[in-house]
């Protein structure tokens, strides 16, 4: 009788462990246009939005991604894929996407969504 209460609590216990385990992330955003990667466009970037980060300065984080209001970026393009390098090489995240929040005519409004790496004393 003790083998099965100790093997029934062993298991409702261990299933408290492997939810413990699950790493809080920031939703997905979904991007509201696409890209045609055969024909890039340039556009005028509008903004840029930080999502993920809660106790990171979201203009710092703006500028080491090298994007500023106004500047002229041409997507799909290498202008993506430096955002999203720039961003992994500080070390602080283990996912970066690079998401479009809207268009307008010419210009763009982007969404950076981070994830944070966890540290080791959060581990």
């Amino acid at each position: 009788m003790y083998k099965y209460i100790f093997a029934i609590s062993f298991f409702v216990l261990s299933a408290f462990a492997v939810k413990a385990q699950v790493a809080e992330t920031p939703e997905q955003s979904q991007s509201t246009d696409t890209l045609n990667y055969l024909n890039p466009k340039e556009y005028i970037l509008g903004g840029v939005t930080i999502t993920g980060a809660k106790n990171l300065d979201k203009d710092v984080l703006i500028t080491i991604s090298k994007l500023n209001k106004g500047d002229r970026i041409t997507l799909p393009g290498e202008a993506n894929a430096k955002v999203v390098k720039d961003m992994y090489s500080q070390g602080l995240f283990e996912d970066v996407q690079l998401n479009i929040t809207k268009t307008n005519l010419d210009t763009i409004y982007l969404e950076i969504v981070v994830y944070r790496a966890l540290a080791c004393h959060q581990v």
